[in-house]
């Protein structure tokens, strides 16, 4: 792994976040990611960084990725694919869904037709790579950690434009996508769109 510290220690803090799944405590957390792009250097003076912790390491490579796989207690692993549809994360599933001590933790929404859904919803037995595994490991769900915007806030942006533009809505549930689409339109009467596969569009 590659350490951010060049000595990994364990976390006192650590207690108390996994004492409520019920996780013995001073675990090491293991962080996927491939690359930060876009993001600008931090001054360390202004806040704390989420990203040193002396316990967490960063895995950037395949065998690294890998190597997580033959721990077989005390770690924590912080994956990319929110919804569980793709990435490292899978290889993971494969290697620790089925373990009656293992807990799965999500902390996003999980839409429709996503494995994070079928695993949130209870699914005995999930498909992964053409393979099916029991799901033994604990589902957790953390919720409230959203970073979209409801109905209301969504409406609310729209009436920031002048002379209510087209309107295409292309993410999101059909259900809460038609339910918007009527809110809008009754609303500005405006004629919205929900976006289909194949569909095109001029701009």
């Amino acid at each position: 792994m590659m350490d951010i510290e060049n000595e990994p220690v364990r976390w006192d803090a650590s207690y108390t976040r996994t004492r409520a799944w019920g996780l013995p405590p001073r675990r090491q957390w293991h962080f996927e990611a491939s690359r930060f792009s876009g993001v600008e250097p931090r001054d360390p003076a202004k806040k704390p960084d989420p990203f040193t912790l002396p316990n967490l390491r960063m895995t950037s490579t395949r065998d690294e990725s890998m190597a997580i796989n033959r721990i077989q207690s005390g770690a924590i692993i912080i994956a990319g694919s929110g919804m569980a549809n793709g990435g490292r994360i899978l290889h993971h599933f494969m290697q620790n869904i089925g373990r009656r001590e293992s807990h799965i933790v999500f902390v996003g929404y999980q839409a429709e037709g996503t494995l994070g859904r079928r695993l949130v919803n209870g699914a005995p037995w999930v498909r992964i790579h053409g393979r099916d595994f029991r799901v033994s490991a604990k589902v957790h769900t953390v919720g409230g950690l959203s970073a979209h915007a409801d109905q209301q806030g969504l409406m609310d942006w729209y009436a920031g434009f002048s002379g209510h533009p087209p309107l295409v809505l292309v993410h999101g549930e059909d259900k809460a996508r038609e339910a918007l689409a009527g809110e809008i339109g009754q609303r500005d009467g405006v004629a919205v769109q929900l976006a289909r596969p194949g569909m095109t569009l001029d701009v």
